[in-house]
């Protein structure tokens, strides 16, 4: 982790002072910096058939928009975000109430985390939310 990254960070009170990320818990005080990798590889369906792949999901549809609100602060009415979400259903062909699972920022800071479930429910609807994991 680079010095300058986490000092910025850490001059903003975005990380967590007992060391423990926990995003949308009312005890939450920020999050844990630190460094990983992952690799998601994308291939066309019929690139995946024809080398007898196992498919293990599908992209039906995304969704993107760019609030430019504030450079470590979401748009406080949520609504580019909601946005974003309601582009990628409408791409999709999908009603929020099919969905099994919907992947949150999460960065355990009160206002991020706040401004992410507004948008989520103003996108999805609060009963749709509740039911998520």
């Amino acid at each position: 982790v680079s010095d300058v990254v986490a000092a910025a960070f850490a001059n903003a009170g975005a990380l967590s002072p007992g060391g423990t990320a926990r995003p949308f818990d009312r005890d939450r005080d920020g999050f844990v910096i630190g460094e990983g990798a992952g690799i998601l590889v994308l291939e066309t369906a019929s690139g995946a058939a024809g080398r007898g792949a196992e498919v293990l999901g599908t992209v039906r549809g995304y969704g993107a928009t760019s609030d430019a609100h504030h450079v470590t602060a979401p748009d406080p009415t949520g609504g580019p975000a909601a946005r974003a979400v309601a582009l990628a259903l409408r791409e999709a062909a999908t009603e929020p109430g099919e969905l099994a699972y919907a992947n949150a920022h999460g960065t355990g800071t009160a206002l991020n985390d706040r401004l992410e479930c507004e948008a989520l429910r103003h996108a999805l609807g609060a009963g749709v939310l509740a039911g998520l994991p």
